[in-house]
């Protein structure tokens, strides 16, 4: 199967920043990481092939980041614009004879939500599957809501049944791309639980960042407007996810510039988990580690990672909840490539399945002594506090 080139770095996306989103607040954790990562960007990155593009050099292999269609949208077929045509959209209603909701519940005083699905082979390595090559029991689908237009939902194509676990997901370079991380989200919706990407869904020949980028001083905010939005739909009869959320089972998470937003997010008091992937503050923050109070994972990519210190300094620096950092010398961009991301995905699902399922073998990859990633042939280096 054939592997997606790189995202764009967050010392790229800061360029592009620099140009619209004015100057970042001191205090933000995302600004944090954007300095760090400018900073080694020519240690980390100068590296890779590169093809000059119209911001710049963009270590894009094989391409130029405008390379593809010349519009800034997804393609007309299949399009995850929240007002597209009825084609490829989703009726929440139960059939042609009324208004009623995904649960069966009448949808009276309201509108019947249309969700506009847009088809999986969006995302990079993809594009010539017949199915999904996810793992779980459940088939995935993504989609957009006219009542959050700007981010995507991964979720299981059959709702029937209980309320399913929430994640949260921030890309990196704090990119608005709902599908640059879909590897990971599709699999993740395969196995049962509901996820919000931040950023429209893109057809894979799109530069990565045709959705732009989150303003350095947004921080943790739009995940927590994220999590706003879809607890009022769990509660609206007319919503296709009415009933559908299990509130008390939230996770935030996201990789690189994404962590630290997901960092920044864990303190809401809803959340109930966070993992940190190849990401860490560049400067410790006393205010935001005193409002973390639920167990948290930083999974980082071994000393060539550009957040390996960070990372280290976040776990030296917290005291207060269960932390767990796992190291594996993969670098910055660690296996999100892989089909179903590898084995970072992996072990974000099994900290997902431990912490919001309660699944007691997911539990052993991290809790004991003789945890499956503490030991050989794992090729993980771990560090633990208050976990055993």
């Amino acid at each position: 199967m054939s592997r997606r080139p790189r995202h764009m770095p967050f010392a790229i996306a800061l360029s592009l920043c620099a140009m619209s989103c004015g100057e970042a607040s001191e205090a933000d954790p995302s600004a944090d990481l954007a300095v760090e990562e400018e900073a080694d960007l020519n240690e980390a990155e100068a590296r890779r092939p590169r093809l000059p593009g119209p911001w710049g050099w963009f270590p894009f292999p094989g391409r130029r980041p405008d390379a593809g269609r010349p519009d800034a949208g997804p393609s007309d077929a299949g399009s995850s614009d929240a007002g597209s045509s009825d084609a490829g959209s989703v009726d929440a209603g139960a059939g042609d004879g009324g208004a009623r909701d995904a649960g069966g519940a009448s949808c009276t005083g309201g509108s019947v939500t249309r969700a506009t699905e847009a088809p999986f082979t969006y995302i990079k390595g993809y594009e010539r599957l017949a199915e999904p090559p996810t793992t779980g029991p459940n088939d995935p689908v993504l989609e957009t809501h006219p009542g959050l237009p700007d981010w995507t939902v991964y979720r299981p194509k059959d709702l029937e049944g209980g309320p399913l676990p929430l994640l949260v997901w921030a890309n990196g370079g704090c990119l608005k791309n709902g599908t640059i991380h879909g590897q990971f989200l599709l699999e993740v919706a395969s196995h049962g639980f509901i996820a919000l990407a931040d950023g429209k869904p893109y057809p894979s020949n799109n530069d990565p960042a045709i959705g732009g980028l989150r303003g350095l001083g947004a921080g943790g905010a739009p995940m927590v407007a994220a999590i706003d939005w879809i607890l009022a739909e769990n509660e609206r009869p007319c919503s296709p996810l009415y009933h559908k959320i299990d509130a008390r089972k939230i996770a935030v998470a996201g990789q690189s510039c994404g962590g630290t937003m997901s960092l920044a997010a864990a303190g809401d008091p809803r959340v109930t988990t966070a993992i940190i992937n190849n990401s860490g503050l560049f400067a410790r923050d006393a205010k935001l580690y005193a409002a973390l109070h639920t167990p948290i994972a930083y999974f980082i990519g071994g000393p060539s990672d550009i957040a390996y210190a960070n990372a280290n300094a976040d776990f030296a620096a917290i005291e207060s909840v269960p932390l767990f950092l796992g190291n594996n010398p993969v670098g910055h961009q660690a296996t999100w490539e892989q089909t179903n991301s590898g084995e970072f995905g992996r072990v974000n699902l099994e900290w997902l399945k431990w912490q919001l399922l309660g699944d007691t073998t997911a539990g052993k990859v991290f809790s004991g002594p003789d945890c499956e990633l503490c030991k050989p042939p794992s090729k993980w280096t771990v560090q633990k506090k208050k976990m055993e």
